[in-house]
């Protein structure tokens, strides 16, 4: 299927061969995802050009020959061993974007551990079981090749990721990260790591978290904070729907405080966005931002609170 879905994505599939990608797209939800993954970096790929002088076609000759070359030896992996596009989609755009994204080679038939990492960009992986990561910047996943083989589903966390988990009750999916383990049966949750400090925030369904033998359930909206100087692991209520904006494109703000919505654009737009009155850092907005740039979310925020935006070099102030 992920031969015919190259083809029929590249116009090249036969009228029977685009019928059973078709069918097999309407078979089930996680097919559909799957293939709107795929499709989504290749016409990501598309979109961007060398110096307006990129040949897509040329392009994709060159990596099918390279594949053809190798197909013999060795297979190309990218994040799952069935996720062939995946790794074509990737590849292309290394060569005409500059996307930094690390592509691994494995054996077909070894029993190899794979990695994901990204550098500059955020990454939708869909795993062996049609589990779906979103991974943010800076992070990276590894798992085995024989992922969906074991007793559980075990993945490896550094930086940060949205997970929403295909249910299994048979093969509990596990999230390590530092000395946290996050063990789920099918639900969605983030996790963010950075300078020894784990977070994890439930959005849908149960998550249990452990640590140096203590554990804590979370349920939906419901967050726990580690640190690793202080062994404790307790749980609170949260109202952050910003925790996955990487992965909704979206920037929801429910009475959320003015240096938070600050930490998250800082983080999303590599901006240096400054609070210059202490007293306004506590002021909360109501809002969703929807893909506006960055100077229109500035903007609002000034007219909302009757605030002054300046800008000196590349900092922007809020006063």
């Amino acid at each position: 299927m992920d031969t015919l879905i190259v083809k029929y994505l590249l116009q090249e599939a036969t009228s029977d061969e685009i019928t059973d990608v078709n069918n097999w797209i309407n078979k089930s939800e996680a097919n559909k995802k799957k293939f709107e993954h795929f499709k989504f970096l290749w016409l990501e790929s598309k979109k961007i050009e060398v110096n307006n002088t990129f040949d897509e076609n040329l392009a994709w000759d060159n990596f099918k020959n390279v594949v053809e070359n190798k197909k013999n030896t060795t297979k190309i992996i990218y994040a799952s061993k069935n996720n062939w596009l995946i790794a074509a989609a990737a590849v292309l755009v290394v060569i005409v974007a500059g996307w930094y994204i690390n592509i691994f080679f494995a054996n077909a038939n070894s029993n190899k551990n794979l990695l994901v990492k990204t550098n500059k960009n955020i990454f939708i992986d869909t795993l062996p079981d049609n589990s779906i990561v979103t991974l943010n910047k800076n992070s990276s996943i590894e798992y085995n090749s024989k992922f969906t083989e074991g007793n559980s589903r075990n993945i490896k966390l550094k930086g940060e990721a949205f997970f929403l988990v295909t249910a299994n009750k048979e093969k509990p999916f596990v999230v390590t990260v530092n000395d946290v383990q996050i063990r789920v049966v099918g639900t969605s949750f983030n996790v963010k790591t950075i300078n020894g400090q784990t977070e994890v925030i439930v959005k849908t369904g149960i998550v249990q978290v452990a640590r140096n033998g203590k554990t804590v359930t979370l349920l939906p909206h419901e967050k726990t904070l580690t640190t690793k100087d202080l062994n404790i692991l307790d749980k609170e209520n949260t109202k952050d729907k910003l925790f996955n904006y990487y992965e909704s494109n979206e920037f929801e703000c429910e009475e959320t405080p003015l240096w938070r919505l600050v930490e998250v654009l800082n983080d999303a737009y590599g901006a240096n966005i400054v609070i210059g009155k202490k007293e306004i850092r506590n002021l909360t907005i109501t809002t969703t931002f929807a893909n506006e740039p960055l100077d229109n979310i500035l903007k609002i925020i000034g007219t909302t609170f009757q605030l002054k935006i300046t800008r000196k070099d590349t900092q922007f102030i809020i006063q």
